[in-house]
């Protein structure tokens, strides 16, 4: 690590007790993932590193969105404000609103605006913080890195614009000198981590850049889809089948993968942008074909690729067809029937 936070950033009380009021006890919780994520020359962070990193970077999180919903007001911290009291408040006995919670009151009350993509990473951190505190969490360490890189890079923009702007000159001085400073240089080596790893994978992938579309795990446009392997070189992971139903989650807009109306299977993905293209289109991840304006059959609701304006998938318009033959010569040879 180029440089540790050391003990003089504490908020040190008579007696010996230590005193983190919110904003510096985030800010403390983030210098702690730099130090797990940031290592020097050829090391790079362990098992126990990438643990603690997830734990204290989502500690980080809801520290800090629920000290701006703090400042709007004191009650919209708790689980259900109507409940709320200043005794319970000032000793802390009370239970918080959830993650999700709060960014709901900070974009209904206090209207914020928090764009799709951050909104995804901080749910992906808490699935992750959730999994390693109650199942146990196995993930890709280049992953780990570049998801922390994403919601660290957030919340700076949040401390920057909705926090440290409101507080004196003199206390940001010192914010930035016992912790910030630190964060934002860890930020620029895990930013530099990702891009210089993405520019050695680039002569891998570039000849296949329309079949290269963003990694579920990494964010990272790495994942080369080729029906087999579907392996995300950033993370160094073989998806498999994996592959489809990580980015159609992520995603969300079509649910669940689809059936391909070429090869057949239930892997087709609506809504990827490839690194060639830059433009949605739907790929399927068993026969990595790509497919541009696709429409829902109006019979089996499978999407399929019109020719003339028609309204039903080959399969559903040739069983149309042959039922209405076999009714046309029932009707006509009653006897047949």
């Amino acid at each position: 690590m180029a440089d540790t936070l050391s003990s003089g950033a504490m908020s040190q009380m008579s007696g010996g007790d230590v005193s983190f009021p919110p904003i510096e006890n985030g800010l403390d919780y983030l210098c702690s993932v730099v130090d797990h994520l940031v290592k020097t020359g050829e090391e790079s962070p362990g098992a126990r590193d990438l643990k603690y990193a997830v734990l204290h970077l989502q500690a980080a999180v809801e520290v800090l969105l629920k000290a701006r919903l703090q400042a709007e007001h004191w009650t919209l911290v708790f689980k259900v404000p109507g409940t709320a009291a200043r005794a319970k408040f000032e000793s802390g006995e009370f239970e918080s609103c959830s993650t999700e919670e709060t960014l709901a009151r900070l974009r209904d009350i206090v209207g914020l605006d928090f764009a799709a993509k951050d909104v995804t990473a901080l749910n992906k951190l808490r699935k992750d913080r959730n999994a390693l505190q109650h199942y146990g969490l196995t993930a890709s360490g280049p992953a780990t890195e570049a998801r922390a890189g994403r919601v660290l890079d957030f919340l700076v923009g949040f401390l920057d614009e909705q926090l440290l702007s409101t507080l004196d000159a003199a206390v940001v001085d010192r914010l930035e000198r016992d912790y910030t400073g630190h964060i934002r240089r860890g930020l620029g080596e895990i930013r530099a981590f990702v891009r210089n790893r993405m520019n050695r994978l680039r002569p891998e992938l570039d000849p296949w850049s329309p079949r290269v579309v963003q990694c579920h795990q990494c964010n990272q446009f790495a994942l080369l889809v080729d029906g087999q392997a579907n392996r995300c070189h950033f993370c160094g992971i073989d998806w498999g089948e994996q592959a489809a139903t990580g980015l159609a989650e992520v995603l969300g807009s079509f649910g669940s993968p689809a059936r391909c109306p070429g090869c057949g299977e239930n892997e087709l993905v609506r809504g990827v942008v490839t690194a060639y293209s830059g433009e949605e289109l739907a790929l399927c991840f068993a026969c990595s074909e790509e497919f541009g304006s696709l429409t829902e059959c109006a019979d089996c609701e499978h999407p399929f690729a019109p020719q003339d304006g028609e309204n039903l998938c080959s399969t559903c318009f040739d069983d149309e067809h042959y039922n209405q033959m076999q009714h046309f010569y029932t009707v006509t040879n009653p006897e047949i029937g």
